[in-house]
């Protein structure tokens, strides 16, 4: 599909918003996966409900 025949793109290959209020609504479901690296005292804080930011 050439970029001219998505309505978000111009001519020039610019995005832009679409309106998409009148598209019916489609259920999906998304699976991920993650992984977070910390020191073991940040894990430590996170766990105590100690660290300064709050609820992490």
């Amino acid at each position: 599909m050439a970029m001219a025949e998505f309505t978000h793109f111009d001519n020039d290959g610019n995005a832009h918003m679409v309106d998409v209020g009148s598209k019916a609504d489609t259920k999906r479901i998304a699976i991920v996966k993650g992984h977070i690296r910390m020191q073991p005292e940040t894990l430590a804080m996170i766990t105590d409900g100690t660290a300064k930011k709050g609820d992490v």
